[in-house]
């Protein structure tokens, strides 16, 4: 079938996590500059890729009620039309620490990585001559950092609009996998996805696809709540969130684009959007 493979671009891939995690974007912090040229990019790739603006607007503000931080955060949401009203939610946050001490927290891998094969994913399927099984919205998603708060707008707001969402895929962290990993969390929660991602994982030998990070009870390595997948396994809406384990330049200024090993984020992005292409266009 002529839908049947998505080939990532490597270079639009490489370009957008430079560009986000670069110094003019002083580390994404929420209300600043930095994150309103983050917000413009990833806008104008929504744009030029070809898919739609939700509302009358890319941009969906919402109130952020946490101490020390602006009064509204701003999710940038877009769609492609379905043959099904329901929708496949695609998330990734875009904000991240800012600067401390005069130091930049870039922020290539949180999060600056899952946004990239956001738009990856954006100019892959709108350039597809069929539509999609189901109708998938683009999200990224503001003030993560400070509680999930873009997670919980966009449900809120999906829900007020009546959107029925099949299932969210979360990308927060997917490019600094040291050991080749890359996780994919839900399916402890929602068993019925299991073969779905199990079918997928065995294609891709550069990445090992593995389940986990999902048990009640483990903790710290129990990611059911660490990302926006959260807002929407907390009404009930299946998830799956691709993530990789933490590491030693996690939530550090040395978190870079410099630092990133390259081949295994070209092939978690490859990993992720043949995932998304099976899923929605078999």
């Amino acid at each position: 079938m002529s839908h049947a493979q998505v080939s990532v671009d490597s270079t639009r891939l490489m370009n957008a996590l430079k560009a986000l995690s670069s110094q003019e974007m002083a580390g994404r912090l929420s209300g600043t500059n930095g994150i309103s040229r983050a917000r413009i990019f990833i806008k104008n790739n929504f744009n030029y890729a070809g898919i739609h603006e939700l509302e009358s607007s890319w941009f969906i503000p919402f109130d952020i009620k946490a101490k020390n931080y602006p009064s509204q955060g701003v999710n940038v949401v877009g769609f492609l039309k379905g043959e099904s009203d329901s929708a496949v939610v695609v998330t990734a946050h875009y904000d991240h620490l800012g600067v401390k001490n005069n130091e930049i927290y870039y922020g290539a891998d949180d999060n600056a990585s899952g946004v990239s094969v956001l738009l990856e994913a954006a100019w892959l399927f709108a350039a597809k001559k069929v539509m999609p099984k189901y109708t998938i919205i683009f999200a990224a998603l503001d003030a993560e950092e400070t509680g999930l708060l873009g997670g919980y707008a966009l449900v809120e707001y999906l829900q007020k609009a009546n959107i029925p969402v099949k299932l969210n895929v979360n990308m927060d962290m997917v490019s600094k996998g040291f050991k080749g990993e890359l996780y994919v969390c839900g399916t402890y929660h929602y068993p019925k996805l299991k073969s779905l991602v199990d079918m997928d994982g065995s294609r891709y030998a550069k990445v090992q696809l593995k389940l986990g990070h999902d048990q009640p009870g483990s903790g710290h390595d129990d990611w059911t709540m660490s990302s926006d997948h959260g807002p929407f396994h907390k009404q009930k809406i299946p998830f799956l969130y691709f993530g990789v384990e933490d590491h030693k330049y996690y939530h550090q200024p040395t978190d870079t684009f410099e630092t990133t090993p390259y081949s295994f984020f070209y092939h978690a992005a490859e990993t992720i959007t043949g995932f998304l292409n099976e899923y929605l266009y078999q």
